[in-house]
């Protein structure tokens, strides 16, 4: 039926990443209800991630033409930008752009930046790399970057220490070019509120001197700024143009292992990855990555929020809903 195939398609994505078994259950969900908003919204997604992105963009577009509730999705209107970005399709995005501006409860100031959800007052003013002055997270990232480094190679040193064993793929692999999800993998510190006992003994200066700070734990709008992890990305690896999804947190990479040739574009800008350097990127800003060097590029991938961001702890979030 129609909500087993939609559970289908979803475990295929969330827990499998299988895109392609999750496009052949859509597909057979379209033929039982062509004009479903769910089926056409997610079946766009998947085909996204397929980069099948002539047909996803036709998809969406469709669905932001239609005058729907679904039409109006903050997650819709993204996705679509990004369908046209990736075909470089500059008219038709300037056209729905002007659509855009004039649409109730989408406030984005830029094509170039559109987080799903977003501060509004934080979008005056932002750019794709915000400086390190003034950040107290990644300047406790440089301050301690030679007993990071020196941990990160005493690690390296074991034989399978660029193996699944502890590197897996990140959650958002459908942005890899080609869809090999093995390129693009992490190694997790902190996730979801809590540190990761077994990598913090092989990282333990990072985890010691980033626990309990309320900017990388915290929660801004019941959201958490995100992870904490090392980054491997594999020679020859493209990550696709895509949208983070909130304006209130930054990333922060310290370079570990880092070959010339690894270039990351945001907004009209693109920086280069150095060996030992903290580069900071405000992700909702459309963003990519390519690596034409040679070897795996290795970061210290930081979430942390905004410095204008008011982040509470985890206690008081708690304390705050149950007032509530």
């Amino acid at each position: 039926d129609m909500g087993g195939l939609l559970e289908h398609a979803n475990q295929a994505v969330r827990r499998h990443r299988n895109y392609s078994l999750a496009l052949g259950s859509l597909d057979r969900a379209r033929e039982l209800a062509p004009e479903d908003e769910r089926v056409r919204s997610f079946r766009a997604s998947v085909l996204l991630s397929l980069e099948h992105t002539e047909e996803a963009r036709a998809q969406y577009r469709e669905i932001f033409l239609g005058g729907t509730e679904a039409s109006r999705s903050r997650r819709i209107i993204q996705q679509y930008l990004v369908s046209l970005h990736r075909l470089g399709k500059e008219e038709e995005l300037q056209d729905v752009w002007h659509r855009i501006l004039s649409m109730p409860g989408v406030h984005w100031h830029s094509p170039l930046q559109c987080p799903e959800d977003f501060d509004e007052a934080l979008l005056d003013g932002a750019v794709p790399f915000p400086k390190v002055e003034g950040l107290a997270v990644p300047r406790l990232l440089e301050e301690n970057r030679a007993a990071i480094a020196a941990e990160f190679e005493a690690f390296r040193r074991q034989p399978d220490w660029d193996s699944s064993r502890h590197f897996r793929s990140c959650p958002d692999n459908g942005l890899v070019q080609g869809n090999a999800p093995s390129r693009w993998t992490e190694m997790v510190l902190f996730s979801r509120g809590s540190w990761d006992f077994a990598t913090c003994q092989i990282m333990p200066t990072v985890c010691r001197v980033l626990k309990d700070n309320v900017m990388v734990e915290g929660l801004v709008q019941s959201k958490r700024a995100g992870q904490v992890s090392l980054l491997k990305l594999t020679e020859g690896t493209t990550l696709l143009p895509h949208f983070g999804s909130v304006n209130w947190r930054y990333t922060a990479h310290l370079g570990l292992v880092v070959p010339t040739g690894v270039t990351l574009h945001a907004g009209d800008e693109s920086r280069e990855f150095a060996q030992g350097e903290v580069l900071v990127l405000d992700d909702s800003f459309l963003h990519s990555v390519k690596h034409r060097g040679a070897g795996p590029r290795v970061t210290l991938s930081v979430h942390f929020f905004h410095p204008l961001a008011k982040p509470m702890t985890h206690e008081e979030w708690l304390l705050l809903r149950r007032a509530a």
